[in-house]
């Protein structure tokens, strides 16, 4: 029986399930299946976990169903250049799977489609590696097939995978190919993971200029062309930058687009200047991860005196931070911060510590992520920082940068933190330089279970090793239904670790 809603409904719908949720939906009836396929479709290729070898095989079978959409002029054009098609690729298709596509990984298609060529022709490993020209002929008709049908908005050129089966990359024109200028001019995303010729970033920057997000690494060889693509853009709304380098180029063309940004990221070192930013004004999140570069007070202090009240994510981890300027940009964002992790290895001054542990309780109401070293000599204030964020869900405290041996007691502290613990509390982490003792932990679990809502268990995570002591309190509490000690935990694993090793311990 059909479903009496619209497709558009339908598919509004079962765009919140995941991949394998999807997949039960697409046996109901016709109505359904006709409403899945397009959304298992649209990026097939990133369903695909890449750290798995299964990968090439389950992309390899995706080559055959896009081959098998190809025209039938095509498959025998590619028949006369000796290319093997499979019985199964010449069958039309039930659906045109190559019109749903949004999302083009080329790297993984190129080196799937190498798979794909070697399976049918049977030749060993070691041969896959070498690109051949029916390997280049099948993923050209392929990238001609998507820009002929599909509906792309995100080109990704990821990094290339090294793996036993997989080939070289070898990097086709684009934008010579027939309608290719039409549906790179549509994209919305695009992707560049480590080194891809300089021409694939330029010819996007002369043929799309409507991007709303843009991802790049780079070791800052190729600052102008970077530049070049952003300065092009009309509607920049979320860029990522892992860079080794400073980009000056790139800071210069981005002077003009910052007002439209609504996300940033810069990892690995600090590539564009924090002040470049403060025109940002409807800024919703915002990260750095800088590992040897330290931003200079002056140039923080105009960033910080900025007004993001719009910023709901807000992450920073340097080598150091000045926490008065911390204080008054988490003071300027007027209470919109959802998710701050702050992570620093020197601090000017504890009092700024501590007013900066202090801000975060006033100024930030609805935070519901919170990831912050704490210096020793602030901990006294957690328990007041606990009262006031009651929407917290996760709360982290970080290991101190420097003090690798360091060992803080906080047995005192703890139950304190548990009086007022947030009822919505889900994952705590302590500290990797925290101890507490075995009495302690206990109290600190007699209030979890009176404060935390009804069935909600804590993801209770030790800095350090468990003790003989704290197993057992781990286990009663887990019984309970205070401490989540499912096997997929940090906490559940250690657990079940301490089992194995007092079960060897008593055998002996």
């Amino acid at each position: 029986m059909c479903s009496s809603l619209p497709v558009e409904i339908l598919q509004k719908i079962f765009s919140y399930l995941n991949v394998s949720s999807l997949h039960s939906c697409l046996l109901v009836n016709r109505c359904w299946c006709v409403s899945v396929i397009p959304l298992l479709w649209r990026e097939p290729f990133d369903s695909f976990d890449y750290h798995k070898v299964q990968i090439w095989y389950k992309s390899a079978n995706l080559i055959r169903t896009y081959v098998s959409c190809l025209p039938d002029e095509i498959k025998n054009s590619l028949m006369n250049e000796n290319v093997i098609l499979p019985h199964a690729a010449l069958i039309k298709p039930t659906f045109e799977y190559s019109s749903f596509l949004q999302c083009l990984d080329y790297i993984l298609l190129f080196q799937a489609t190498g798979i794909w060529i070697a399976e049918n022709e049977r030749v060993t490993p070691r041969k896959i590696r070498k690109i051949t020209f029916r390997h280049y002929l099948v993923a050209e008709e392929l990238c001609k097939l998507f820009f002929r049908s599909s509906n792309l908005r995100y080109l990704k050129y990821d990094k290339t995978h090294d793996l036993p089966n997989s080939s070289d990359v070898e990097y086709i024109p684009l934008r010579h190919l027939p309608e290719a200028e039409t549906c790179l001019s549509r994209l919305e995303k695009f992707c560049v993971m480590g080194s891809v010729p300089n021409v694939i970033i330029s010819t996007i920057a002369q043929v799309a200029h409507n991007l709303k997000e843009i991802e790049i690494e780079t070791l800052g060889d190729n600052d102008e062309i970077l530049a070049t693509l952003i300065g092009s853009q009309r509607n920049l709304r979320s860029l990522i930058i892992y860079a080794e380098d400073f980009l000056p180029t790139v800071a210069k063309a981005l002077k003009h687009r910052v007002s439209n940004l609504r996300s940033v990221k810069l990892d690995w070192e600090l590539s564009l200047p924090l002040d470049l930013f403060v025109d940002s004004v409807d800024l919703e999140k915002f990260s750095v991860h800088q590992y040897s570069s330290i931003a200079r007070r002056e140039t923080f202090e105009a960033f910080s005196n900025a007004e993001f009240r719009k910023l709901r994510k807000l992450h920073l981890i340097t080598p150091r931070l000045y926490l008065d300027q911390m204080s008054k940009l988490i003071r300027n964002t007027g209470g919109s911060l959802r998710d701050l992790n702050i992570y620093f290895e020197k601090v000017n001054g504890i009092e700024h510590c501590k007013e900066f542990i202090h801000t975060i309780g006033k100024a930030c109401p609805n935070i519901q992520k919170l990831h912050i070293f704490v210096p020793d000599e602030a901990i006294p204030l957690l328990p007041s920082l606990l009262m006031s964020c009651k929407q917290l869900r996760i709360l982290e405290f970080l290991n101190g940068w420097l003090n690798t041996l360091h060992a803080f007691d906080v047995s005192k502290y703890l139950p304190e933190m548990g009086k007022v613990l947030p009822p919505k509390l889900s994952s705590l982490t302590m500290s990797g330089d925290w101890v507490l003792t075995a009495e302690a932990f206990r109290k600190f679990l007699e209030y979890c279970e009176i404060r935390l809502e009804s069935g909600r268990m804590i993801n209770f995570n030790f800095g350090r090793e468990l003790t003989i002591e704290h197993v057992v309190i781990v286990e009663e509490y887990g019984a309970k239904g205070v401490l989540n000690v499912h096997p997929s935990t940090i906490l559940g694993k250690n657990l079940k670790l301490f089992q194995r090793r007092i079960k060897q311990w008593n055998n002996i």
